[in-house]
């Protein structure tokens, strides 16, 4: 299913604030598209993005030929057909511009709203612009000749409210004025957000879904590639935080964590029942942040007296150190990147509403990343490589396997007949990079050594 907006993408000011540069994006309809606004930038009133930087108020443009739009003809090639640029504001500076675009067809519906007020001049809100695609001529007719007060409609509840607003079923109830008019085109769901602007004018976008046309995709972590962002930031030793909150690390990096569904539950944390149902249902909105670190802890696997074996792990102090480090640069990029609520995956659990919480807060909730609890089962420590413990070498008393992955007796030192290893286990140490290419090597050498044992004799 195809959805009404085809592409988003955030341009931010450059460090001596007089161009935008390409911040992100996501073209998953358009990819050339997508190349050729990798490669731009604009200045003040320069392109669409600029254009929103210099009015200091959201845009909406439904005719890219013949316009101030720098991108019509790569625009065109993908089908997209209508530009609306959002800026944001801390005060008077600019701090982003996030653009999203639409494109539509004959079977397509659905609508993006501009709405505006004037406190000073009216008490209404009435529409500045909207596109509605190629099947609403009539909800667009019906929206230009109405008007709301504040707290009263879509626009009217986002403008009183000052947050945005979510109405699943517009034909149902009477808060949406034009619900005959909406269940006309098929549009049957509404979001409205207010909007950043430089002035004294209140902004709010709304957002109406059609039936057969989504406004985007359901958010899904598990979808597209996994694992697909990492930072190298910290990959390098380094000093404390200047705030004197993260201690001095060894390096580590950063990076998305495989959002199976699976796994998340063995590490989330465990409040109950109800709590680990609630968690598990929001985790189609989680973004799981790890951090990948080269410890220097040793550990060691042997037969407990049960006949079973036996893992024993202790983070090395510092190792804490700089697991505690990570832990709060994650909570930081977590923030930066908008989260709502940040959640440290452990025991016991802690989290931290973002939306309402103040700086001291915040500062504590950082503090405790370091102070909290490394015990064993207090923190959610994983391990996706598993190294070295089944060792290969020459020497057979430090050394499980032969130097080709046979496995040797632990009576004779001689090869087991038949028994080999051929995955990280080999490894002497861990070795602190993704080991595929090594293990891919070491499985060759071992099915060759599986080849020449099983040859017939000359």
């Amino acid at each position: 299913m195809r959805t009404f907006i085809r592409a988003v993408e955030v341009w931010v000011p450059d460090a001596g604030h007089t161009l935008l540069e390409w911040g992100g994006g996501l073209y998953p309809d358009a990819p050339r598209f997508g190349a050729v606004s990798r490669t731009m930038c604009f200045g003040r009133a320069e392109g669409l993005p600029g254009q929103a930087w210099d009015l200091g108020r959201p845009i909406v443009l439904k005719q890219f030929e013949g316009s101030y739009f720098l991108r019509a003809r790569a625009a065109a090639a993908e089908g997209l057909t209508c530009g609306i640029a959002l800026p944001f504001f801390h005060g008077e500076s600019l701090s982003a511009v996030m653009v999203v675009f639409c494109g539509d067809n004959a079977s397509h519906a659905g609508a993006i709203e501009l709405w505006h007020s004037e406190p000073e001049v009216s008490p209404d809100m009435t529409l500045d612009d909207g596109y509605y695609g190629t099947t609403a001529e009539v909800f667009e007719f019906v929206a230009r000749q109405t008007a709301f007060r504040k707290g009263f409609g879509l626009p009217g509840l986002a403008w009183d409210s000052g947050l945005p607003v979510f109405m699943p079923d517009l034909g149902k109830g009477t808060r949406f004025i034009r619900a005959d008019s909406a269940v006309q085109v098929g549009i049957n769901r509404g979001l409205a957000i207010p909007c950043s602007a430089r002035g004294s004018g209140v902004w709010v976008m709304a957002f109406l879904s059609a039936l057969g046309t989504p406004i985007v995709r359901r958010v899904e972590t598990w979808l597209g590639p996994l694992q697909a962002a990492r930072s190298l930031q910290f990959a390098q030793p380094g000093p404390a935080s200047d705030d004197g909150i993260g201690p001095a690390h060894g390096g580590f990096f950063i990076e998305t964590g495989p959002a199976h569904p699976g796994l998340a539950a063995s590490a989330l944390p465990w409040d109950g029942g109800q709590a680990g149902r609630n968690l598990m249902r929001a985790f189609p909105f989680i973004v799981p942040l790890g951090a990948a670190l080269r410890d220097s802890s040793a550990g060691r696997v042997r037969w407990s007296r049960a006949h079973r074996p036996r893992i024993d792990y202790q983070l090395a102090d510092a190792d804490r150190r700089t697991v505690a480090r990570a832990k709060v640069e994650l909570s930081r990029l977590g923030r930066a990147a908008g989260a709502l609520e940040l959640l440290t995956a452990g025991a016991p659990s802690d989290r931290i509403d973002l939306e309402r919480a103040s700086d001291a807060e915040w500062e504590a909730f950082l503090r405790r990343r370091v102070t909290g609890d490394y015990g064993p089962n207090r923190v959610f420590a994983f391990s996706a490589h598993q190294m070295g413990t089944a060792r290969a070498g020459g020497n057979p008393r430090a050394s499980v396997c032969d130097p080709e992955g046979r496995v040797r007796s632990d009576q004779t030192w001689a090869p087991i007949g038949g028994l080999y290893v051929a995955d990280t286990s080999l490894f002497p140490s861990a070795a602190g990079v993704n080991p595929m290419l090594t293990v891919m090597a070491l499985a060759e050498r071992t099915a060759r050594a599986v080849l020449t044992d099983s040859a017939p004799a000359a």
